[in-house]
């Protein structure tokens, strides 16, 4: 959790040649050192997304899932070019539909080992 957190919470992205990757790595595809982070915008477009229940949230979510009658999760086609799966905010009250835009924030994932989890987290525009 703590090595990713920058790559998470900035959405911090990696530029090779016109390819562009999120979350950064830490070797290029030729095996070699790279490192040419970029910030990438905080925002997204729907591509797919599914609500897990309350019995099939993971462990960190068994007290929140049944309050919200699940747990909506987005893959997005962010607006940078990579994708990624996230996690929605007010999501009882708004459903997700493909093609939506999305945009991230930094939010409140879970407690776990005593340390409260944060990271992006859409909401619908």
């Amino acid at each position: 959790y703590t090595e990713g957190a920058v790559a998470r919470m900035a959405l911090a992205g990696q530029q090779f040649g016109d390819l562009v990757v999120w979350p950064p790595r830490q070797l290029s595809s030729d095996g070699a050192r790279h490192d040419a982070r970029i910030n990438l915008a905080l925002g997204g477009t729907v591509s797919s997304w599914t609500t897990l229940s309350a019995a099939g949230a993971p462990s960190e979510f068994s007290l929140r899932a049944p309050l919200l009658g699940g747990i909506t999760t987005v893959l997005l086609d962010l607006d940078d070019g990579p994708k990624g799966v996230f996690l929605m905010v007010d999501d009882e009250e708004i459903g997700v539909q493909i093609g939506d835009s999305i945009e991230l924030g930094v939010r409140r994932i879970y407690a776990q080992e005593g340390m409260i989890r944060y990271g992006l987290r859409g909401r619908a525009i």
